[in-house]
Protein backbone atom coordinates (compact mmCIF):
# COMPACT_ATOMS: atom_id res chain seq x y z
CA UNK A 1 0.00 0.00 0.00
CA UNK A 2 1.52 3.32 -1.15
CA UNK A 3 0.45 6.06 1.83
CA UNK A 4 0.46 9.63 1.26
CA UNK A 5 -0.85 12.56 3.22
CA UNK A 6 -4.37 12.30 2.71
CA UNK A 7 -4.13 9.21 0.73
CA UNK A 8 -4.37 5.48 0.75
CA UNK A 9 -3.94 4.01 -2.37
CA UNK A 10 -3.60 0.35 -2.92
CA UNK A 11 -4.26 -2.36 -6.14
CA UNK A 12 -7.53 -2.65 -6.65
CA UNK A 13 -9.58 -5.59 -6.24
CA UNK A 14 -12.92 -7.61 -7.54
CA UNK A 15 -14.72 -5.83 -4.56
CA UNK A 16 -13.64 -2.25 -5.66
CA UNK A 17 -15.08 -2.79 -9.19
CA UNK A 18 -19.10 -1.75 -7.88
CA UNK A 19 -17.59 1.61 -6.37
CA UNK A 20 -14.86 2.03 -9.09
CA UNK A 21 -17.52 1.25 -11.90
CA UNK A 22 -20.39 3.72 -10.31
CA UNK A 23 -18.18 7.18 -10.17
CA UNK A 24 -16.59 5.81 -14.13
CA UNK A 25 -20.27 6.36 -15.31
CA UNK A 26 -20.93 9.61 -13.37
CA UNK A 27 -17.68 11.08 -14.20
CA UNK A 28 -17.35 10.64 -18.07
CA UNK A 29 -19.63 10.84 -21.33
CA UNK A 30 -20.67 7.43 -22.52
CA UNK A 31 -18.60 8.23 -25.86
CA UNK A 32 -15.38 8.54 -23.96
CA UNK A 33 -16.63 4.90 -21.25
CA UNK A 34 -15.53 1.52 -22.67
CA UNK A 35 -18.09 -0.55 -22.00
CA UNK A 36 -17.79 -1.66 -18.36
CA UNK A 37 -17.05 -5.89 -19.56
CA UNK A 38 -14.34 -4.31 -21.54
CA UNK A 39 -12.83 -2.33 -18.46
CA UNK A 40 -13.02 -5.50 -15.71
CA UNK A 41 -11.87 -7.65 -18.88
CA UNK A 42 -8.56 -6.08 -19.45
CA UNK A 43 -7.92 -5.78 -15.38
CA UNK A 44 -8.23 -9.55 -15.47
CA UNK A 45 -6.09 -10.55 -17.55
CA UNK A 46 -3.72 -7.76 -16.46
CA UNK A 47 -3.70 -5.72 -19.72
CA UNK A 48 -4.88 -2.53 -17.94
CA UNK A 49 -4.51 -1.71 -13.67
CA UNK A 50 -6.42 -0.79 -11.13
CA UNK A 51 -5.75 1.69 -8.15
CA UNK A 52 -7.78 2.51 -5.60
CA UNK A 53 -7.54 5.59 -3.38
CA UNK A 54 -9.31 5.94 0.10
CA UNK A 55 -9.38 8.19 2.83
CA UNK A 56 -10.12 8.08 6.54
CA UNK A 57 -11.19 4.39 4.88
CA UNK A 58 -13.73 5.84 2.67
CA UNK A 59 -13.75 5.20 -1.23
CA UNK A 60 -12.30 8.28 -2.61
CA UNK A 61 -11.43 7.84 -6.42
CA UNK A 62 -9.71 5.49 -8.54
CA UNK A 63 -7.00 5.21 -11.42
CA UNK A 64 -6.82 2.77 -14.44
CA UNK A 65 -3.60 2.29 -16.24
CA UNK A 66 -3.24 0.57 -19.45
CA UNK A 67 0.58 -0.41 -20.50
CA UNK A 68 0.93 0.26 -24.35
CA UNK A 69 3.79 -2.17 -24.41
CA UNK A 70 5.09 -1.30 -28.27
CA UNK A 71 5.52 2.04 -27.62
CA UNK A 72 7.49 3.38 -23.97
CA UNK A 73 4.02 4.97 -22.10
CA UNK A 74 1.50 4.10 -19.80
CA UNK A 75 -1.55 5.48 -20.53
CA UNK A 76 -4.04 7.15 -17.65
CA UNK A 77 -7.06 5.56 -19.06
CA UNK A 78 -9.22 7.04 -16.33
CA UNK A 79 -8.72 8.85 -12.96
CA UNK A 80 -11.82 10.15 -10.72
CA UNK A 81 -12.22 11.12 -7.57
CA UNK A 82 -15.46 11.22 -5.75
CA UNK A 83 -17.49 14.13 -6.52
CA UNK A 84 -18.04 14.37 -2.90
CA UNK A 85 -13.97 15.03 -2.32
CA UNK A 86 -13.13 17.01 -5.40
CA UNK A 87 -10.77 20.32 -5.48
CA UNK A 88 -9.21 19.37 -2.26
CA UNK A 89 -5.61 17.79 -3.86
CA UNK A 90 -7.06 13.89 -4.16
CA UNK A 91 -6.75 13.56 -7.71
CA UNK A 92 -2.46 15.17 -7.39
CA UNK A 93 -2.13 12.78 -5.17
CA UNK A 94 -3.39 9.62 -7.59
CA UNK A 95 -1.72 11.76 -10.18
CA UNK A 96 1.82 11.37 -8.55
CA UNK A 97 1.32 8.11 -7.51
CA UNK A 98 0.58 6.75 -11.08
CA UNK A 99 3.32 9.13 -12.46
CA UNK A 100 5.81 7.22 -9.51
CA UNK A 101 4.62 3.70 -10.81
CA UNK A 102 5.47 5.00 -14.39
CA UNK A 103 8.87 6.42 -12.99
CA UNK A 104 9.89 2.83 -11.92
CA UNK A 105 8.94 1.14 -14.36
CA UNK A 106 10.94 3.35 -16.88
CA UNK A 107 8.60 4.74 -18.78
CA UNK A 108 6.52 7.94 -19.56
CA UNK A 109 2.48 8.38 -18.77
CA UNK A 110 0.52 9.54 -21.62
CA UNK A 111 -3.22 11.40 -20.78
CA UNK A 112 -5.79 12.06 -23.35
CA UNK A 113 -7.54 15.04 -22.52
CA UNK A 114 -10.24 16.66 -23.94
CA UNK A 115 -9.28 19.86 -26.08
CA UNK A 116 -10.78 22.94 -24.89
CA UNK A 117 -10.99 24.54 -28.67
CA UNK A 118 -13.71 21.97 -28.94
CA UNK A 119 -17.55 21.36 -27.41
CA UNK A 120 -19.76 23.21 -25.21
CA UNK A 121 -17.62 22.50 -21.66
CA UNK A 122 -14.73 24.58 -22.19
CA UNK A 123 -13.73 26.10 -19.01
CA UNK A 124 -14.51 22.26 -17.53
CA UNK A 125 -11.41 21.47 -20.57
CA UNK A 126 -9.24 23.95 -19.62
CA UNK A 127 -9.26 23.26 -16.24
CA UNK A 128 -8.43 19.47 -16.46
CA UNK A 129 -5.90 20.63 -18.46
CA UNK A 130 -4.63 23.24 -16.13
CA UNK A 131 -4.47 20.46 -13.53
CA UNK A 132 -2.30 18.05 -15.84
CA UNK A 133 0.23 21.00 -16.59
CA UNK A 134 0.28 22.12 -12.63
CA UNK A 135 1.35 18.57 -11.97
CA UNK A 136 3.66 18.40 -14.79
CA UNK A 137 1.74 17.08 -17.70
CA UNK A 138 3.18 18.92 -21.40
CA UNK A 139 1.03 18.30 -24.94
CA UNK A 140 2.74 16.72 -27.45
CA UNK A 141 2.60 19.06 -30.19
CA UNK A 142 2.32 18.02 -34.05
CA UNK A 143 -0.58 16.30 -33.78
CA UNK A 144 -4.57 16.34 -33.99
CA UNK A 145 -6.10 14.07 -31.89
CA UNK A 146 -9.65 12.10 -31.95
CA UNK A 147 -10.93 9.48 -29.41
CA UNK A 148 -12.78 7.17 -31.71
CA UNK A 149 -16.54 7.14 -30.29
CA UNK A 150 -16.95 4.48 -27.78
CA UNK A 151 -20.45 4.53 -27.50
CA UNK A 152 -20.72 4.75 -31.64
CA UNK A 153 -22.15 8.52 -31.72
CA UNK A 154 -19.12 10.62 -32.82
CA UNK A 155 -15.40 11.07 -31.65
CA UNK A 156 -13.93 13.97 -29.33
CA UNK A 157 -11.00 16.31 -30.29
CA UNK A 158 -8.81 15.58 -27.50
CA UNK A 159 -4.71 16.77 -26.99
CA UNK A 160 -2.35 14.10 -25.89
CA UNK A 161 0.14 14.72 -22.66
CA UNK A 162 2.74 12.97 -21.79
CA UNK A 163 4.90 12.87 -17.87
CA UNK A 164 8.45 12.49 -18.98
CA UNK A 165 11.32 13.32 -16.87
CA UNK A 166 13.42 14.84 -19.13
CA UNK A 167 10.72 16.70 -20.21
CA UNK A 168 11.53 15.87 -24.67
CA UNK A 169 7.64 15.78 -25.15
CA UNK A 170 7.69 16.57 -29.07
CA UNK A 171 8.24 12.97 -30.52
CA UNK A 172 9.96 12.37 -34.32
CA UNK A 173 7.14 11.92 -36.67
CA UNK A 174 7.35 7.72 -36.56
CA UNK A 175 7.01 7.90 -32.90
CA UNK A 176 4.09 9.76 -33.30
CA UNK A 177 2.63 7.55 -35.97
CA UNK A 178 3.49 4.11 -33.55
CA UNK A 179 1.92 5.90 -30.73
CA UNK A 180 -1.31 6.54 -32.32
CA UNK A 181 -1.13 2.85 -34.00
CA UNK A 182 -0.49 1.60 -30.14
CA UNK A 183 -3.25 3.46 -29.22
CA UNK A 184 -6.07 2.63 -31.81
CA UNK A 185 -5.07 -1.06 -32.30
CA UNK A 186 -4.51 -2.19 -28.56
CA UNK A 187 -6.90 0.02 -27.10
CA UNK A 188 -10.07 0.46 -29.84
CA UNK A 189 -9.28 -2.10 -31.80
CA UNK A 190 -9.52 0.02 -34.88
CA UNK A 191 -7.42 -1.16 -37.60
CA UNK A 192 -5.62 1.15 -40.58
CA UNK A 193 -8.34 1.78 -42.82
CA UNK A 194 -10.37 3.67 -39.82
CA UNK A 195 -11.46 6.92 -41.18
CA UNK A 196 -10.51 9.09 -37.68
CA UNK A 197 -7.02 6.75 -37.31
CA UNK A 198 -6.36 8.16 -40.95
CA UNK A 199 -7.56 12.07 -39.79
CA UNK A 200 -4.76 11.92 -36.94
CA UNK A 201 -2.24 9.97 -39.16
CA UNK A 202 -2.68 13.29 -41.96
CA UNK A 203 -2.31 15.84 -38.80
CA UNK A 204 0.55 14.35 -38.54
CA UNK A 205 1.90 14.23 -42.08
CA UNK A 206 1.26 18.06 -42.75
CA UNK A 207 2.52 19.02 -39.61
CA UNK A 208 5.65 17.73 -40.99
CA UNK A 209 5.68 18.38 -44.20
CA UNK A 210 4.95 22.30 -43.11
CA UNK A 211 8.63 22.18 -41.55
Amino acid sequence: MYELTHLNIRKGEAFDYPACLDLYHEAFPSNERHPDEVILQRIKSGESFLYVAETKNQFAGFALLHDLTVVPFILLDYLAVHKDLRCQGYGSELLRFVREKCRKADTSLLVEAEDPDFGDNRDERLRRIHFYQRNGGRMIPKINYLLPPLDQTFPTEMKLMAFKYDNQVELKKEQLFALVTALYKQLYKRGFEDVFFQLILQSINAAYDTN
